[in-house]
């Protein structure tokens, strides 16, 4: 039962990204919540800061076509009743469903409110991807 819940939340939080849902994206995160890249944490402390980055990714997203976004859980394990460490693939895609690039993203999911919100984030995995494919996070490209 939890790990159906689990699968179609990060299912859905996918589709939020595919769509290029910036208010959708921000649904699915607990505030304040944390991203960590290659060691350097991010802390959103309000909604509005974590609007700023969705919104920035989504932009990202765009100018590389992404228009469908899929996701299938990993691992997943329950520490506490109300915590969840998870991994889930990703694989962004074209208009056409074409993949663009792939990634495995890390979870700690928190049951805030009814329901499960991303509180951290470590982002390593799509870093790496989109650098492979010769276009890095803040690059026009």
């Amino acid at each position: 039962m939890l790990r159906k819940q689990i699968e179609n939340r990060i299912k859905r939080y996918a589709s939020a990204l595919g769509a290029l849902d910036v208010e959708g994206i921000c649904d699915f995160w607990l505030v304040p919540g944390v991203m960590s890249v290659r060691g350097v944490n991010t802390i959103f402390p309000t909604r509005n800061s974590l609007y700023a980055t969705a919104d920035a990714l989504c932009d990202f997203y765009e100018r590389r076509g992404v228009a469908y976004m899929r996701a299938v859980l990993g691992e997943s394990t329950m520490p506490l009743p109300d915590s969840v460490y998870c991994s889930a693939h990703f694989e962004a895609a074209d208009v056409n469903g074409m993949p663009i690039a792939g990634w495995t993203q890390h979870y700690t999911l928190r049951f805030v409110n009814n329901d499960w919100r991303i509180a951290f984030l470590l982002g390593d995995g799509e870093t790496i991807a989109w650098e492979k494919l010769g276009t890095p996070f803040g690059s026009g490209k």
